[in-house]
């Protein structure tokens, strides 16, 4: 993925890690956009259909297991990658492309 061109989508409810998600990654060149639950997740992921998704599971509204399952499938996105990024579980769902269990070190999102 060139990352001058890939735009990545993060969905987690918290704010400060959404903001340090973003920023690390936009310093490396990515493109990215911001949602805070998993109906806010959905909907700009269809809107925008972008490379990559990082997705936290336990969101308010639609839990990130939910998410994740209708985006894989979906046709429309089941080829969008997600990398799950959750403190919570020690094995990564069975449909995710990849997976880190926070906390991480920031440079494993590149």
């Amino acid at each position: 993925m060139n990352s001058k061109q890939a735009h990545i989508l993060i969905v987690d409810d918290a704010q400060d890690l959404r903001e340090m998600f973003a920023l690390y990654l936009t310093g490396k060149g990515y493109r990215v956009s911001m949602a805070r639950d998993g109906k806010e997740g959905l909907d700009k992921t269809f809107g925008l259909m972008p490379d990559l998704g990082l997705l936290d599971l336990w969101l308010p509204e639609i839990s990130g297991w939910e998410v994740l399952h209708r985006l894989k499938s979906n046709a429309r996105t089941t080829h969008i990658p997600v990398v799950v990024l959750t403190g919570h579980i020690m094995a990564p769902p069975r449909e995710c492309d990849g997976f880190l269990t926070k906390p991480f070190q920031l440079e494993e999102l590149s």
